[in-house]
């Protein structure tokens, strides 16, 4: 749970830099994926590395900083009800919460995919 809420944190310092959070959002998944003890999803993951996480190569959320730090911001706080239903031994809702992440980032990246046309 340490290493889950240290990627939460590392995840919040990247936006409040004003960066995108790439690689500390990998590490989010990653620590997850670790913790269910399925190699297979770890070895998954590693095998995708950043491709999992596609917001480095696209335009987010419309032009300026206000815009894209909101768009992060929407993404982290479905970040923390996962680690929160995780902390909260809910495995119900952990997983709820991941399938409500996957669903909403599949058709983010739908609608940025669109724009981009």
């Amino acid at each position: 749970m340490r290493r889950i809420g240290a990627a939460i944190a590392a995840i919040d310092r990247a936006i409040a830099r004003g960066g995108q959070g790439v690689d500390e959002d990998l590490r989010f998944h990653r620590e997850i994926a670790a913790l269910t003890g399925n190699g297979q999803l770890l070895r998954f993951l590693d095998f995708l590395g950043r491709l999992v996480i596609p917001r480095h190569t696209t335009r987010i959320a419309g032009d300026g900083k206000a815009a894209q730090r909101a768009y992060l911001e929407k993404v982290h706080r479905e970040h923390r009800v996962i680690f929160e239903a995780i902390r909260d031994r809910s495995p119900q809702a952990a997983g709820d919460a991941m399938r409500r992440h996957l669903e909403n980032s599949c058709a983010r990246y739908r609608r940025l995919a669109g724009e981009s046309r």
